[in-house]
């Protein structure tokens, strides 16, 4: 049965996304600038619910010691108080935000409904929902893939965001190689515009690829065939799969005759705020590196298992594919080519260790074939250094190597599965711990707001979704729902991060096409706080403050889909309840 998401619940304007009730004035002249925070979409039933009233810092001197804030939690349709409790607190959350909180569980409230939580004598929270309401977020997370699609027209009746073919001359060699002259067409079409700009990174896609198919494996019955409204749907394949795969193809075409994988295609000069096929631009096939090249043999081998059961004719293509890239790696020591010059019109993604790479490269071709060559690579990486268990990114993804060898690695050296498996738990813990000293919930404390913080916490909710994999600790899953909590509202800012979701979403978010267009793409997660802005809309070292929802901030309002890809993971799990 397709999971299907209310078109309601996505704007189709630049105006905001469920469009409800705001906070209001405050009666209480203590509580002046006080908000109550909640997740702006709302709550499942079963899951754990709190709303936070925050006092920014300096605003909360006037409060007599022992004063206890009373919270209703009212019907959005006609008022009447539906639970009713004391705040805990105050809480200093001295370590992120500087802000004085008092907090309140209602999680006994478990009736399907619109809400509104209100402090008594103080402010009110933007109307939520209890009910199956990770299914939305999964929905808008998920089918924005679709909406950035690049090599093809759009016309989306749901959204209604649309354009022209784009970019049906990707791409031009850039630079003679050992199979092609500089100026020779590649049939490079397809794929999905990495962001705000319409560059195509192999490093982003193999990345993101994999974190979307790592959700379908865990958490099929998240996902369903119709689900997203594709033009693939009524395929008899889960959608997340279709979307996957368009992914995937584009990656094939950047791979070259010998394994080895091209790094990106872009044009010369970055592009205006116009529409995509308005670049018209020769866009250009940058050289091969071995972090890409390892990255996509990965990717491919996981799409190889996963896709057996619905197409076995694309399953072994994409395990040729890993296999051909794996003997160029196999041959090759690292090549790590990033020229400044390749970088006038798109970004360098230059990853300088592809250690972490091959690592899960040979992780994965492992557990799909059972080679012993792969094994034996692992378990030489394994004497002489593993790569660092971290958060998923396309610096980083050896996390999704460790895991998959823990989980589906039936032959494995027990010895080998015993370091993982304790780096896992011990990585979990690492976050958890930071979790707890956040008031917020969100596991960065002040001063480690980089770009993309938004990302780095929904990744670190990952890892601690795959230790409770291992060993269920219903307090990591508690840690990883916050992070949903934080990205939709629970935050200093009272903003959900994403585009089209919530009361307060990113209205003009750092996107070619929404600037151009004046449409909404919804289900874009943008970068969030950065203490390191490159820009004037925000100034440094804010913290959980550091963001600028204004379309030059790139560097705090910019979406990406290897942004969204931990959203999409974090949001099937809870979907799946």
């Amino acid at each position: 049965m397709a999971l299907l998401a209310p078109v309601g619940l996505l704007s189709s304007t630049m105006g905001g996304g469920l469009a409800l009730a705001g906070s209001v004035q405050t009666r209480h002249d203590l509580l002046q600038g006080a908000q109550i925070l909640v997740n702006q979409v709302g709550y499942h039933p079963a899951t754990p619910k709190q709303a936070v009233l925050a006092l920014a810092p300096g605003t909360a001197a006037g409060i007599r010691p022992g004063w206890t804030p009373t919270l209703q939690i009212v019907r959005a349709d006609d008022g009447q108080v539906v639970w009713e409790g004391t705040m805990a607190g105050p809480s200093e959350d001295r370590l992120v935000s500087g802000d004085t909180l008092y907090r309140a569980d209602f999680t006994s409230l478990t009736a399907p409904g619109r809400y509104v939580a209100q402090v008594v004598g103080g402010p009110r929270s933007p109307e939520f929902a209890i009910g199956p309401v990770y299914r939305d977020v999964l929905y808008a997370a998920a089918r924005s893939y679709y909406l950035q699609r690049c090599g093809v027209a759009i016309d989306d009746p749901i959204t209604g965001v649309s354009h022209a073919l784009d970019h049906h001359e990707d791409g031009y060699v850039l630079v003679d190689d050992p199979f092609y002259r500089a100026g020779t067409r590649l049939e490079a079409t397809g794929g999905w515009h990495d962001a705000g700009d319409y560059g195509k990174y192999v490093t982003t896609t193999a990345v993101t690829a994999a974190q979307l198919l790592k959700a379908y494996e865990l958490y099929p019955q998240a996902f369903a065939d119709g689900q997203l409204h594709l033009p693939e749907s009524g395929n008899g394949v889960p959608d997340i799969l279709d979307e996957v795969r368009w992914g995937l193809e584009w990656l094939f075409r950047m791979q070259r005759p010998d394994g080895a994988v091209y790094h990106k295609l872009a044009g010369l000069r970055w592009p205006g705020m116009i529409r995509p096929e308005q670049d018209v631009q020769r866009r250009y096939v940058y050289r091969i590196t071995t972090q890409d090249t390892a990255k996509a043999a990965a990717a491919w081998a996981m799409a190889a298992r996963i896709f057996a059961p619905f197409d076995a004719a694309f399953a072994r293509k994409a395990l040729a594919a890993a296999e051909q890239a794996w003997r160029f790696l196999a041959a090759s020591g690292p090549i790590l080519d990033y020229p400044a010059e390749d970088n006038s019109g798109s970004g360098p993604y230059d990853d300088r260790d592809d250690a972490d790479d091959r690592f899960w490269a040979a992780v994965e071709l492992w557990v799909v074939t059972g080679r012993a060559e792969y094994h034996d690579y692992i378990a030489r990486m394994a004497r002489t250094g593993l790569p660092a268990y971290a958060p998923v990114s396309w610096v980083n993804p050896a996390a999704l190597g460790y895991f998959d060898y823990v989980t589906l690695g039936q032959k494995g050296d027990p010895a080998i599965r015993a370091r993982l498996v304790q780096r896992i738990l011990e990585g979990a813990r690492s976050v958890f711990q930071t979790y707890e000293q956040s008031g917020y919930g969100v596991p960065i404390l002040a001063g480690s707001f980089h770009w993309g913080s938004n990302k780095e916490a929904l990744a670190k909710g990952m890892l601690l979704l795959f230790a409770h994999h291992l060993e269920p600790r219903p307090e990591y899953e508690r840690a990883a729902l916050a992070q949903l909590d934080y990205v939709l509202g629970v935050n200093p800012l009272a903003k959900s991060y994403v585009t089209g979701l919530g009361s307060n979403p990113p209205r003009n978010p750092h996107h070619r096409l929404v600037k151009a267009s004046g449409v909404m793409v919804p289900g874009l997660l943008v970068g969030g706080p950065n203490d390191h802005p490159q820009t004037k809309a925000i100034r440094p070292h804010m913290g959980p403050r550091g963001y600028a929802d204004v379309t030059d901030s790139y560097e705090t309002n910019e979406p990406a889909i290897d942004y969204n890809a931990p959203l999409v993971f974090v949001a099937a799990h809870f979907a799946s309840l």
